[in-house]
């Protein structure tokens, strides 16, 4: 029998651990605990209760601010509503009556009891903060790991070196079965042996199992992971091992329940995807070719890519030579995300053209790619092959396309710089000059300053503290105070000439200086004010930018 779906996100029980105050009581739903958490939700004091349920959330309940929004409102109307769009669970501020709790139980929906005192708001701000952790180290471990597994298969190693590799990173024995051929690879920990003797008739036992699983073809670079039980109070963690569009082949690992984790879910996962292109190298490279070249680019931006020397030689093994200068060229098409892959098959069919190795991948609707460069290439040749580029991808594509390009710089290391840079020097372009042109970070001058800056707090407070009052009373009165400053500084701080610029009366531009000395309270005659106003108008162009926002009213 079939144990269930092994998630590899983060449990309501593991965040019980993580984040909740020391205090919290579950009181309800135990047999829910094993609910995966997608993010947190807070219980609001006006309509609608909750944005956007989409399922997996973490309902975070006051039971006074309950009353505020319906006072004919029960806690037992609220757990119904919130466990038909499928929440994780129930956090509770207040008392909870016992039909709440006999409900949750009947729906193993995990009800939790808060210590009095609670802030919400805080603990939603814990929840989310935990939850973007967990995500971002299963994704690198798992990046690591797949590294590890994926450079054995493209070396030729053989099924059992990864199946070994696989065991001392769980630290239980790995088992692959050949659908075809029946025959069992085993890899043992480290030290110890793993018999056929011992593993083929616990295997044996529950072939059934696996009869009608899966169901369809799955992915065979991100396979499902189920458990089942096997005798002796074992349990084995099984991914299919996919080659030409079907299951070829089982991969297991086997221990006690209790050692079996998130992460080695992960790791089944990732090595059945290795397995697949050592039993049909040939095919399972075809196949898998997009996905290894995608990962290669992810591991780079990310850093995860271990030891240089090797991934340099992975990167060989690929086509690429990254010991060579590349410039990094960050690619947006207007319209749908589809779009970054059409502009990624046609810088493709470019570099095909050129007979270059192109290294690229598509990343939150964007095209990423690091073009080949000489020795030595000086920005204005940067520049012209950039901006080429962006002009063969606007015509292929037929779309307006827009190019961010950072600086050169040597090694992996510089790669990564440089990717940064061309991601911001893509934002702030768009939304200083408009969208399909290039810019370059080396010409965007104060802005570099600001982008290195971006995520600190004391940049958006210095906006806030410096302007703050101006974009309020802009957004209050729709007027135009922040437009009408930034043309004023834009025009060297003639009224004449800012006038003219806004098309505007030269008496209406002074009556509106006059304006914003009185709502800021600032002398725009002096000359340290003038530059902290001239900074914070740059700072809230970068911040509307990277934040991918509106920008303030009138800019």
């Amino acid at each position: 029998m079939v144990s269930g779906r092994f998630q590899t996100g983060l449990t309501v029980e593991t965040l019980i651990r993580l984040a909740f105050p020391a205090g919290t009581e579950l009181v309800a739903g135990a047999g829910g605990l094993g609910r995966e958490v997608t993010w947190p939700a807070t219980l609001r004091t006006r309509p609608p209760a909750f944005q956007s349920l989409r399922g997996g959330e973490v309902a975070l309940i006051a039971t006074e601010a309950m009353r505020i929004l319906d006072p004919s409102l029960t806690l037992v109307q609220v757990i119904r509503s919130l466990a038909g769009v499928g929440v994780a669970a129930v956090a509770v501020l207040g008392e909870i009556p016992p039909e709440a709790r006999d409900l949750s139980n009947k729906l193993d929906l995990p009800l939790l009891k808060l210590p009095a005192g609670t802030n919400l708001h805080d603990l939603e701000q814990t929840i989310t903060r935990t939850v973007a952790d967990w995500r971002t180290e299963l994704h690198q471990r798992g990046q690591e790991i797949y590294r590890q597994l994926t450079e054995l298969a493209l070396a030729g190693r053989g099924i059992v070196a990864i199946l070994e590799r696989l065991a001392a990173l769980v630290g239980n024995p790995a088992v692959l079965e050949d659908i075809e051929t029946g025959q069992r690879y085993i890899g043992s920990l480290p030290g110890e042996e793993a018999h056929e003797s011992v593993l083929g008739p616990l295997l044996e036992e529950r072939r059934s199992d696996l009869a009608d699983w899966p169901r369809g073809v799955p992915n065979a670079a991100d396979p499902p992971v189920e458990r089942f039980p096997l005798a002796l109070g074992l349990m084995r963690l099984v991914a299919p091992v996919v080659v030409r569009e079907r299951v070829a082949a089982y991969l297991s690992v086997i221990g006690p329940p209790e050692t079996l984790t998130e992460l080695d879910a992960l790791a089944v996962r990732r090595a059945a995807a290795a397995c697949a292109i050592e039993l049909a190298r040939e095919r399972a490279v075809l196949e898998t070719e997009d996905r290894l070249h995608a990962d290669l680019v992810d591991s780079l931006l990310s850093g995860t890519y271990g030891s240089v020397e090797g991934f340099l030689a992975r990167a060989e093994r690929l086509g690429y030579d990254l010991r060579q200068p590349h410039a990094v060229v960050v690619f947006a098409a207007d319209g749908a995300n589809g779009e970054a892959s059409r502009l990624r098959e046609a810088l493709l069919r470019e570099a095909n053209r050129r007979g270059l190795a192109v290294p690229c991948t598509v990343k939150s609707g964007r095209l990423i790619a690091f073009y080949p460069v000489g020795e030595g290439s000086e920005p204005p040749a940067l520049k012209s092959t950039a901006e080429h580029l962006r002009t063969i991808l606007a015509r292929e594509t037929q779309a307006v396309v827009s190019g961010g390009l950072g600086r050169l710089y040597p090694g992996l290391e510089g790669l990564r710089t440089a990717y940064r840079e061309a991601e911001g020097a893509l934002l702030l372009g768009t939304r200083l000059f408009g969208p399909g042109r290039l810019t370059y970070f080396g010409d965007l001058g104060l802005y570099r300053l600001l982008l290195a800056m971006q995520g600190r707090a004391e940049l958006e407070a210095f906006y806030q503290e410096t302007l703050g009052r101006l974009v309020e009373y802009d957004q209050r009165n729709a007027s135009d105070l922040l437009k009408t400053l930034d043309a004023y500084f834009r025009c060297h701080g003639s009224p004449t000439a800012a006038a003219a610029a806004l098309h505007v009366h030269r008496n209406t531009l002074l009556y509106r200086l006059s304006r914003i000395r009185e709502i800021t309270g600032l002398d725009l005659d002096d000359a340290e004010v003038r530059l902290a106003l001239h900074l914070a108008l740059r700072i809230g162009e970068v911040l509307a930018a990277t934040q991918r926002q509106p920008a303030p009213p009138g800019l």
